[in-house]
């Protein structure tokens, strides 16, 4: 079972003691920003609509992995928008909660219970479909999953995994504090 100690800034915080118990994975909301589009997987085996997500070897950055998941599941080229998150900035001593503006980071972090003694580490990303190049033909599992795009509003009611949808609007949050525009259009 994992250790949540009470130990920084008073906050319950996951020790992890040994990191062969330890599964790294990635996962990315794939956007297309001109028409605010996210992309969903669609799984025709299992009838599922679900988000690309992957394991990643302790070697690679999990940006790194999340763009080579993208491409490698949808056959778009895509790159890591920099976007605002709302993180700790100042100085050590005068640090406070603010708007980090351009970062190309992960918009969440899961750590998830995942058996006996397993935990499972999830970089979250927002990618960004490179419109400028077309779809590859190459893309792995093509006969399992179709790549379709649905509008920011239609997303949720496609996706099946609860937290694919919940993850889905943590990412539509942050593009609108990235790109104003594109929120206004999405809440309406």
């Amino acid at each position: 079972m994992p250790d949540f100690s009470e130990h920084c800034n008073g906050l319950p915080t996951l020790l992890i003691r040994d990191l062969n118990n330890t599964r790294l994975s990635t996962g990315a909301v794939l956007v297309r920003l001109s028409t605010d589009e996210i992309c969903v997987l669609h799984d025709r085996e299992r009838h599922e609509y679900v988000l690309p997500y992957t394991s990643r070897s302790y070697i690679e950055r999990p940006r790194d992995t999340a763009m080579r998941t993208a491409t490698e599941s949808t056959g778009f080229r895509c790159h890591l928008p920099v976007v605002n998150l709302l993180t700790h900035v100042g100085s050590t001593i005068t640090k406070r909660a603010g708007m980090s503006h351009g970062i190309p980071e992960p918009f969440t972090l899961q750590i998830c219970h995942v058996e006996d003694d397993q935990v499972q580490v999830i970089w979250r990303f927002v990618v960004e479909v490179d419109e400028k190049q077309p779809q590859s033909e190459f893309r792995l599992h093509k006969k399992r999953y179709a790549v379709e795009f649905y509008s920011y509003a239609d997303v949720h009611s496609k996706l099946t995994i609860q937290l694919d949808r919940e993850m889905v609007r943590k990412a539509i949050d942050v593009l609108g504090a990235t790109y104003p525009w594109s929120d206004k259009k999405y809440r309406g």
